[in-house]
């Protein structure tokens, strides 16, 4: 009897010794997608590492998905090499091994920093995000600012920046849902927060809702009042509507806290002399020109101001039986059509092909006994 062993544990030993066997092999493949890694091999590397996380013995190792990171990090820094460019998505790959292995396994894996490491490959990440969005593949671009923004998460950070910069690109691909949700947790974070809603404004206003932009604005204004930007833009919206009282508000703050431009007094002088306060519009329009002397819009205002002023004076004076009232009325018209000739004709040297400008300094020129000028801009009328 004590010449036979037992069948069982004859069994047992060879399924043990076949189990080794089959572990050993696969720990060996780990062991040469190592050395092709320090050979800068690889391409070889990766045939080997993806047998190792497909097979029963290896594909829960936490290490088994470190290396394949490794692998597919390298594949992207010898992207220029023959063969290397056939590999996709090598950054996402490595990004996901990285994940994985540390899913695994937590802190150290083998001696190795598995989660520093992952947290530094979401800077190549955002670096390659950058590339994308330079080269315009703003949509792809979108994908790796998200990627980074993920990973940073994993480590209790906030990429702010990458939320940021996927706005920026998912816009620029016209994906304007993620872009405004994108924009609008920026503003929650306070990142940015006045440059955000504007983009949002803004592309409500490509949208062509304005009603929706106008919501925004009054939303970022009550967070930040005094933001000129937020501003102007609320103006433009009001201006839009004909809410013309609500932008001279904003205006007037405007200017108060010395963010007026050119285009503010513009802004401000159209809507008084809309109402017709003229003294308040010639001052604004003055201003403006103060500002910048070649304005043609504001030229061409001050100068149709005058006249039009000149002209409603001239039609008093004709209702006039007593000739002395009419003649010293008469004159005062003449004044005002006087005053809007420079402006008019400063307007036509800016712009000197625009119809409307040729056309009132025409009728100014007969109201002001200026033949051959009028003959000239007829001319020149005709011409165009």
């Amino acid at each position: 009897m004590s010449g036979f062993r037992n069948p069982l544990v004859y069994s047992l030993s060879l399924i043990l010794l076949l189990s080794s066997h089959f572990l050993f092999g696969q720990l060996k493949t780990i062991v040469k997608v190592q050395n092709h890694l320090r050979q800068g091999e690889h391409l070889e590397a990766l045939d080997l590492i993806n047998e190792a996380t497909e097979h029963a013995e290896t594909m829960n190792r936490a290490d088994t998905w470190y290396y394949r990171g490794l692998t597919f990090e390298g594949i992207y820094s010898e992207r220029t090499k023959v063969g290397y460019d056939k590999v996709s998505n090598p950054l996402f790959e490595a990004a996901h091994s990285y994940k994985k292995a540390l899913g695994l396994e937590s802190g150290n894996i083998g001696g190795h920093d598995v989660a520093g490491r992952y947290q530094i490959l979401s800077n190549t990440i955002f670096q390659e995000g950058v590339n994308l969005y330079d080269q315009k593949a703003f949509l792809s671009s979108a994908h790796y600012f998200e990627y980074c923004e993920e990973i940073k998460a994993t480590n209790g950070e906030i990429d702010s920046l990458a939320i940021y910069n996927q706005a920026l690109a998912y816009e620029n691909a016209r994906m304007y849902t993620e872009a405004v949700s994108a924009y609008q947790r920026c503003a929650d974070i306070t990142y940015r927060p006045e440059f955000s809603y504007l983009s949002i404004a803004s592309i409500y206003n490509r949208l062509e809702d304005d009603q929706k932009a106008l919501e925004v604005i009054k939303k970022a204004r009550a967070l930040y009042p005094n933001h000129i930007d937020l501003l102007t833009n609320e103006i433009n919206l009001f201006l839009k509507y004909g809410k013309y009282e609500e932008a001279l508000e904003n205006l007037d703050l405007v200017i108060e806290n010395g963010g007026a431009n050119q285009f503010i007094y513009f802004a401000r002088g159209t809507i008084y002399n809309n109402q017709q306060e003229i003294e308040k519009a010639e001052s604004d329009y003055l201003m403006a020109l103060q500002i910048d002397s070649l304005y043609f819009d504001a030229l061409y205002n001050l100068g149709a101001l005058y006249f039009n002023y000149g002209a409603d004076i001239f039609n008093k004076a004709s209702e006039l039986t007593d000739d002395t009232a009419y003649q010293k009325v008469k004159k005062e018209a003449e004044t005002q059509f006087n005053k809007a000739v420079p402006f008019l004709e400063k307007a036509n040297a800016v712009k000197p092909t625009d119809k409307s400008t040729i056309q009132s300094l025409m009728q100014l020129y007969l109201r002001t006994k200026q033949e051959s000028k009028y003959l000239e801009m007829k001319k020149k009328l005709e011409g165009n």
